[in-house]
């Protein structure tokens, strides 16, 4: 398993909008796009993050380039939020480290 965590900055008068978004995409992620295996939802004072399960590292970066993330998903998101991640993460439990250099398409 790959997980791929993304942090979005979203005000906190917009954050219903944030799971509004994430319920419309929630299904299409998991039926359509290649090695999906989950999509979690935690919202916080501070953010709101995504939490992206793959089945591989490959399928996570393949999903970054993809029109269900960008520009469709991300130009989803309230207008107040920034457009760019605040931060990503992408791991594999497997492997015991961080894989972080190996996102792209997030600049």
């Amino acid at each position: 398993m790959a997980y791929l965590e993304i942090t979005l900055q979203i005000d906190p008068k917009d954050r219903a909008a944030a799971t509004g978004v994430y319920g419309k995409y929630k299904q299409p992620f998991l039926a359509d796009v290649p090695g999906a295996r989950s999509k979690e939802l935690l919202v916080r004072d501070e953010d709101v993050q995504v939490l992206h399960g793959f089945d591989s590292v490959t399928h996570a970066n393949d999903y970054l380039a993809s029109d269900l993330f960008t520009p469709t998903w991300s130009a989803s998101w309230p207008p107040s939020s920034k457009r760019t991640p605040t931060s990503a993460s992408l791991t594999s439990p497997n492997s015991g480290r961080d894989r972080s250099n190996l996102i792209q398409g997030l600049s």
